[in-house]
């Protein structure tokens, strides 16, 4: 503070205040209380120059902001006040606080649901405000989730290594945005949040100037789905008759869906060849049996069923029918999540007059009544017979 015409040898005091210019107001620390500085002086010349030094945690102006000094000169002696500066417009009087918000999304979509691809991108928006025009500064982020209490941790990727970015770039506008590009392998991956954390630097020192760290934010989260999937048929069981129509349902479960999100399952009733080769499953009018769904997410987990008519099952007769399924995000068409197993029980019908070949379930329940009911009937006989007796 520089003041001028002040009597030497008397006693001053300055006080000072930090003000929102935003509100207006007084600013205030995390405990509610106003932001000041008092210092006492007692010059030697009229003229000269004072310091005050404020003291808080910028945390409170996370999302940026600019503070403007208030300050008071009182003559002690006299009890007076001397000179004020209280100019919310003064330039010279105001701090800027970097601040702002991010928006990570996959880069292959564009949406929260990621892509579980072996070059996979998370693009991560950073939206500044109140940088200085000219200067250049550094934005650091790493990929994170949580493990099973919820804590955070950093995210590997499918080769098991952390994730980081990084970007230098030069304000040309005080507030504007700025890319920042995650790259790793997602291939697999599934049952899983990633979160962008990002920190903005001043180029070439370790100046924190602002930083975003929030776990559960999701506008910060990517996340990979989970899907599973069962198939059942109208009589509950794996197995159909000949020569009946039938519907197939698959019951999709998923979870760590994006809330809000809509996906478009599509799916397809496979089998194979006499050589054991994967082939559609195909009608005797030769027509594929597909089905199609969509739905929109209201919450990170639940159920949706697709179902598939078949004509005349004797079509398929002693076939085993699976079902696939891909599951895309319905803005951009993505390849999110998919079931393609010829392998899998879950996802297998038999269609048959008898028991499946090697499926020993049913055998073994009526070898199973049958010994129980054999122990009955002897039971029943040595007692018979100890009563005759």
């Amino acid at each position: 503070v520089t003041y001028s015409d002040l009597n030497p040898g008397s006693e001053y005091t300055l006080k000072g205040v930090l003000m929102d210019k935003a509100s207006g107001q007084a600013l205030v620390d995390k405990n509610g209380n106003t932001i000041t500085a008092t210092t006492e002086f007692t010059p030697t010349e009229p003229n000269g120059r004072e310091t005050m030094m404020f003291k808080f945690n910028s945390s409170i102006l996370e999302d940026g902001g600019e503070i403007v000094v208030f300050e008071y000169l009182y003559d002690n002696e006299k009890d007076i006040l001397v000179f004020e500066h209280t100019s919310l417009e003064d330039l010279k009087q105001t701090v800027y606080v970097p601040g702002g918000y991010t928006e990570a999304t996959d880069g292959t979509n564009g949406t929260h649901t990621g892509t579980p691809i072996e070059k996979a991108t998370i693009v991560d928006k950073v939206y500044f405000k109140n940088l200085i025009i000219g200067k250049s500064y550094t934005v650091k982020g790493q990929l994170m989730t949580s493990d099973k209490d919820g804590n955070a941790i950093p995210f590997k990727d499918a080769d098991g290594k952390e994730v980081f970015a990084e970007k230098t770039f030069t304000a040309d506008v005080a507030t504007g945005t700025v890319d920042i590009t995650f790259e790793f392998n997602a291939s697999k991956l599934q049952d899983i949040k990633v979160i962008a954390y990002e920190y903005m630097y001043e180029e070439g020192t370790d100046i924190l100037l602002w930083s975003h760290t929030e776990l559960e934010d999701y506008w910060q989260t990517v996340t990979y789905p989970k899907f599973d999937t069962v198939a059942s048929t109208d009589n509950g069981t794996k197995y159909l008759k000949p020569d009946i129509s039938a519907t197939v349902t698959d019951q999709i479960k998923y979870e760590k869906c994006a809330v809000g999100e809509t996906y478009i399952v599509e799916g397809i009733l496979m089998t194979t060849d006499k050589d054991g080769n994967v082939i559609e499953a195909v009608d005797a009018d030769g027509n594929t049996i597909t089905s199609k769904v969509e739905f929109t997410t209201t919450d990170s987990s639940g159920t949706v069923d697709m179902s598939f008519k078949i004509n005349n099952t004797s079509d398929f007769l002693d076939k085993t029918l699976v079902v696939y399924e891909k599951i895309y995000t319905k803005e951009t068409h993505t390849l999110v999540g998919q079931h393609c197993d010829i392998s899998s029980k879950a996802q297998s019908i038999y269609v048959t007059d008898q028991p499946k070949t090697g499926d020993s379930t049913p055998l073994m329940v009526m070898f199973g009544l049958a010994g129980v009911s054999l122990i009955g009937i002897i039971f029943m006989l040595i007692s018979r017979r100890k009563r005759v007796r």
